[in-house]
């Protein structure tokens, strides 16, 4: 598997700024706050809670507001199930994303650009719609030795209200498992 992360071509740059942003505010009116406050340059971690199962909205929203405000490039964790599915291994492709390993960590990293991770990740991203306002990362700490390991510094971000545009109303590890697992073990 090709670890190199591309940090966004420019077809996908064109599409984030003329379609997807524009979508996007219309559809979410999206909020950017705090821009101020990250580093000016190099590596560091920017460490999110997820805030809904399918994270189409937050994730559009926030690469949306991000190629429009900040002028340099991002990486993102994304499954490394995805990795392996069409469309969303050419999708990943041409955004920069890398899988969340700690080689695609390391390969983000080396590049010197900032990498968004969701330590919460399943777990967090499927709580039932009236914990929306709880961070859980269900004692995920792989970032704190990625940050550790690289001497970064850790940015939190905070997303909130995304929980809406896709309710959870229980979580269900049997849920989960009958979703994922049989990807990962590559069937349908």
């Amino acid at each position: 598997m090709d670890l190199k992360p591309c940090f966004v071509s420019s077809k996908a740059d064109s599409l984030a700024r003329r379609v997807v942003r524009p979508f996007t505010q219309a559809l979410f009116r999206p909020t950017l706050e705090g821009l101020e406050h990250l580093p000016a340059e190099g590596s560091y971690l920017l460490v999110a809670n997820h805030s809904t199962g399918i994270a189409i909205a937050e994730l559009t929203s926030f690469a949306g507001l991000w190629r429009t405000r900040v002028k340099r490039p991002l990486s993102g964790f994304a499954h490394h199930m995805g990795f392996r599915i069409e469309p969303l291994k050419s999708i990943h492709k041409h955004i920069g994303t890398v899988p969340s390993t700690y080689e695609g960590a390391d390969a983000a990293i080396e590049a010197g650009v900032p990498l968004l991770v969701f330590p919460g990740g399943d777990y967090e991203s499927l709580r039932p719609i009236w914990q929306a306002h709880q961070v859980n990362f269900n004692g995920r700490q792989g970032y704190l030795r990625i940050a550790q390991k690289h001497g970064l510094s850790i940015v939190p971000m905070g997303i909130r209200g995304s929980h809406l545009s896709a309710p959870i109303l229980w979580r269900s590890k049997l849920l989960a498992n009958l979703l994922v697992t049989p990807r990962m073990i590559g069937t349908k």
